[in-house]
């Protein structure tokens, strides 16, 4: 179904999340000629541009989605991405910008939700490693953030705050609930999570290890010998 945007959506969000998001491209931005009313296709172009590192052309797509869009969910692509830059003020901005109001002076009551909790720590601590990483941590033992969310959320902040192993460990249980963040893995946040030991045993516990030589090795990773592989 060449003219189906729902078709060649799946398929390049298929491609985005095992990592060969140069292939991806075409069939995402057709789908986007076809229905540009559909957050999640113009989120998967995104994605897909963040993944081979043009980061102009990503930089664009995720402001045009925030703006387009007016979703809690379509400005934070936006907000990853400057974090991932280096750019925490820019990235709190662009939060501050959308929803009229800064998240470090929110005000969570007497017995905030586990997810708001570590958010808006998470937030607040944008400047300390150390006091983000322990937010994280605590979060991470709740059970009340065992879920595909809460995880992911836990290992887009770790991979910011430089605890690659909490990351991988994150991303694995949110993968393990749903593997709809999964594209996430292969954008500029986890550029040095993919360079971990940890990551290699993530990919091939999701049997994209095996998916790859079958079909084609993705635009980050890269065999090693018979056996081996490595990422960057």
């Amino acid at each position: 179904s060449p003219n189906d945007s729902e078709a060649n959506q799946s398929y390049g969000q298929f491609l985005v999340k095992v990592g060969r998001a140069n292939d991806a491209i075409p069939y995402l931005e057709h789908a986007v000629k076809l229905d540009p009313v559909v957050r999640e296709i113009s989120t998967g172009v995104a994605y897909a541009y963040d993944a081979t590192g043009d980061n102009a052309r990503a930089l664009e797509d995720y402001k045009k989605i925030a703006g387009k869009f007016g979703t809690t969910r379509s400005v934070m692509g936006l907000f990853w991405y400057k974090l991932a830059s280096g750019d925490a003020d820019g990235a709190l901005q662009s939060i501050i910008d959308f929803s009229g109001m800064d998240p470090r002076t929110f005000n969570m009551g007497p017995h905030p939700e586990p997810f708001v909790q570590m958010y808006i720590g998470a937030m607040t601590h944008l400047d300390d490693k150390e006091a983000g990483i322990g937010i994280l941590r605590h979060a991470y033992d709740d059970p009340a953030l065992d879920n595909s969310g809460g995880m992911a959320n836990i290992a887009f902040f770790s991979a910011y705050f430089g605890d690659p192993d909490l990351s991988i460990e994150a991303m694995g249980k949110s993968l393990h609930h749903d593997t709809s963040l999964m594209a996430v893995i292969w954008t500029r946040l986890f550029q040095q999570v993919r360079k971990q030991p940890g990551f290699k045993k993530l990919v091939t516990d999701l049997n994209l290890v095996d998916y790859w030589r079958k079909a084609a090795w993705p635009v980050h990773c890269r065999p090693v010998g018979a056996e081996d592989f490595e990422c960057d």
